[in-house]
């Protein structure tokens, strides 16, 4: 069971943290959330960190925490300071997250947070909101950057939106 949690709590990092922690007290295996942009934009990049280690104490090491930035949104450096932020706080997998499920993939912000993946050694994984359409460019993408030794399935989740949508109805 994946959770994406914040949508509706901001960037309370309390609220966030308690319902990653009752999330992975309820088997998730995964929890995502968004960047909560509005903070950061204000510069508070920090803010990000101190989400990631909040919820990985509430949640525990067994869980995946996964980060979704808002392709379309957030320019090169904002990206780049987003993920290492996240990055050195712990998170599993960072991730492009676009308004619209039919809207494009933002390669861009995708290759901003690939090369940070690549400073970090390969050691996150990628997380793809887009579905599995967007699957060949992301996966070219990856292999420019990473390398194909890196390309494998413990690295990248596509979120298949299709699938997700029957669940919820």
């Amino acid at each position: 069971m994946i959770v994406r949690l914040n949508e509706a709590q901001g960037d309370d990092i309390a609220a966030i943290a308690a319902e990653a922690g009752a999330c992975a007290g309820d088997g998730a295996g995964a929890v995502e959330f968004l960047v909560p942009l509005s903070a950061v934009e204000d510069g508070d990049v920090g803010l990000v960190g101190d989400l990631i280690e909040a919820c990985r104490t509430t949640a525990g090491p067994g869980v995946a925490l996964r980060i979704l930035t808002p392709g379309g949104s957030v320019d090169p450096s904002m990206a780049t300071a987003i993920a290492r932020t996240a990055i050195m706080a712990g998170v599993d997998f960072l991730g492009v997250t676009m308004p619209s499920a039919s809207g494009p993939l933002d390669l861009d912000l995708c290759a901003v947070l690939l090369s940070v993946a690549m400073e970090a050694e390969g050691k996150v994984g990628f997380k793809l909101s887009q579905g599995k359409s967007a699957l060949a460019p992301l996966a070219s993408l990856a292999q420019a950057i990473l390398g194909p030794e890196w390309l494998r399935p413990a690295n990248i989740r596509v979120e298949e939106r299709h699938f997700v949508t029957r669940f919820q109805q």
